[in-house]
């Protein structure tokens, strides 16, 4: 057989930004080997007559650090053509934590997320300390999609502050243990989603510390409080360091006299043209924010 799996009559969307197209699809040793019109015989013959066929999409925005531990197929997501999530979005991720210290983080997920506490007591078998461990233990989990994580700035202050965290600024000696667990072996870890609980202040200079000195961080994400200072904020340091940014999320209310668009400052502005940056937008009604 000349494919193991083959797609045909479907109506090709590559991602690529141009118009779809019809084509069929051959996929051999779980890589797609052919597109255009096919020919040859396929142990598997799907026909998509009518239907999209696609790459798999990304969600750049999750919570699932928990739920990997207990749903193998990564539902609902699996059931909408998401194959790779990205986990830890908010600040609220499971590591760096310590196993007895759990409950610092854990409820985090449980108070913004809604995840119940009991299934995470019950689903999570807690085999690591550092976010590097954690992954590991993610790695070996059995998974029907992909993950990726951030490593949330609420675990990392708690890791280092303990229950300070929520009431202090940190100290020279927290900043350094902070920037310290950001290097794992040498090597950078993914990423670094900021500190999220109301009082940005707390947290503004730890993650621009944090971010200069791991100079070789893939990308920012930040969730601020005041849209203007926020984009004016990050764009700022990402235009000094050489980094793009990642803004999320961008709320869109509509109400009753239309859609409220949060505008940012001249600065903030000028600043967004000269900088890469992604936006991610969630649309709400102000009844569904309220």
């Amino acid at each position: 057989m000349a494919y193991d799996l083959l797609i045909k009559n479907g109506w090709v969307v590559d991602g690529s930004g141009r118009p779809r197209y019809r084509a069929d699809v051959g996929v051999r040793g779980g890589r797609i080997a052919a597109i255009g019109r096919i020919r040859e015989s396929a142990r598997e013959v799907l026909d998509a007559e009518g239907q999209v066929v696609s790459p798999g999409f990304v969600d750049g925005h999750t919570h699932m650090d928990a739920q990997v531990f207990w749903d193998p197929l990564g539902t609902c997501s699996c059931w909408h053509g998401i194959t790779t999530v990205v986990m830890g979005n908010c600040g609220f991720t499971l590591a760096p934590c310590a196993k007895e210290d759990r409950h610092l983080v854990i409820r985090n997920l449980q108070r913004a997320e809604d995840i119940s506490l009991e299934a995470m007591e019950a689903g999570i078998e807690w085999k690591w300390k550092t976010f590097a461990e954690f992954l590991d233990t993610v790695d070996g989990l059995p998974k029907g999609i992909n993950y990726s994580g951030y490593l949330g700035h609420s675990a990392l202050r708690t890791y280092v502050m303990g229950e300070r965290a929520f009431e202090q600024a940190a100290s020279e000696d927290d900043l350094h243990a902070m920037e310290a667990e950001l290097q794992v072996n040498g090597q950078t870890v993914p990423g670094l989603a900021p500190f999220e609980h109301g009082n940005t202040a707390l947290a503004g200079r730890e993650t621009a510390t944090a971010v200069a000195a791991v100079l070789a961080f893939s990308g920012i994400q930040w969730r601020g409080i005041k849209w203007g200072d926020s984009v004016q904020q990050i764009t700022s340091l990402a235009k000094t360091l050489g980094f793009g940014a990642l803004i999320l999320a961008c709320f869109l209310l509509v109400g009753a006299h239309g859609p409220s668009v949060p505008v940012p400052s001249p600065t903030g502005a000028a600043l967004l043209a000269a900088v890469t940056v992604s936006l991610q937008g969630v649309i709400y009604t102000y009844d569904g924010w309220n």
